[in-house]
């Protein structure tokens, strides 16, 4: 994970950058800080990287529906990244009527929150690693299997626990929540 800059490690999430996109893997609902922290890490990503830039959020299968608080912190992402980015990929990883369910939400979500990038929903991640570097990873010369394996091994150590926040691109400190 050499090129892989871990900015944000907690119980609710972790959030780093690898080349040109933002890896989100969702343990629960997003803490209020995560808006708060949000463009920080996209400055950092917008000031550091040439060409299109975007973002990955992996729902693991235990990954609850979002509570109402937390729908409202997702729309505010969704406008802050409006003025960035150029694509999103969900993976949402659950099987059956609850895939089927998390699936429709963040549709609807994505539909209204009218975003000016392209949206898509997945159920694995190598799909959604081929559909981000056909359209998005040329200028990043980044390959499909390079970013899932990257993204497999951000989940083991966020899972494992021995994920720790480093320093951004940028050369700032970047923001630690206790996994506790």
């Amino acid at each position: 994970m050499s090129e892989l800059t871990v900015l944000y490690v907690g119980s609710d999430h972790c959030a780093s950058v690898y080349r040109n996109i933002l890896l989100i893997v969702a343990d629960n609902d997003p803490r209020p800080e995560f808006i708060n922290l949000l463009p920080q890490w996209v400055n950092t990503l917008r000031e550091n990287v040439t060409g299109p830039i975007g973002f990955v959020v992996v729902l693991p299968p235990h990954n609850p529906p979002p509570r109402e608080e937390a729908r409202l912190t997702i729309k505010k992402a969704f406008q802050l990244f409006g003025e960035s980015m150029s694509f999103a990929a969900f993976v949402v990883e659950k099987t059956g009527f609850a895939a089927a369910a998390q699936r429709a939400a963040l549709t609807m979500a994505m539909l209204a929150a009218r975003a000016p990038f392209a949206m898509k929903v997945f159920a694995r991640v190598d799909e959604a690693s081929r559909w981000i570097v056909g359209s998005y990873g040329r200028d990043a010369k980044l390959t499909a299997r390079e970013l899932d394996e990257t993204v497999q091994k951000l989940r083991v150590a966020y899972a494992d626990k021995t994920l720790q926040a480093e320093k951004t691109l940028a050369g700032k400190t970047s923001q630690r929540t206790p996994t506790a």
